[in-house]
């Protein structure tokens, strides 16, 4: 629902504050979901990758000079990690960053 409201200052009819932060809301939730979605596929595939090369997630984050937890964010979907951050991720599990890409 989109409300209206005359400028006091020019007379032209203007969206109202209101309708403005409710468009600007509804964008940035599907951002927001969009994001998620990416996360945690993302994080998907570097777990299956690490299983896949018997890797466990304390050595992965050691090697990329990252904390465990920060590690486990990644593979779980709760953070999404810059790409140069990813392109050392997959330097550190020997494959091509666009291998962590597939299926997205």
């Amino acid at each position: 629902m989109v409300f209206y409201q005359r400028n006091v200052r020019c007379g032209r009819t203007c969206l109202s504050r209101y309708s403005i932060n409710f468009i600007v809301g509804v964008r940035r939730q599907r951002i927001n979901a969009t994001m998620r979605k990416l996360s945690k596929s993302i994080g998907k595939n570097i777990v299956k990758i690490r299983r896949g090369k018997h890797i466990t997630s304390e050595r992965l984050a050691y090697e990329n000079d990252i904390s465990k937890g920060y590690m486990s964010d990644i593979e779980n979907g709760k953070r999404l990690p810059s790409l140069p951050m990813l392109a050392r991720i997959a330097r550190a599990l020997g494959v091509s960053l666009s291998r962590i890409f597939d299926g997205l």
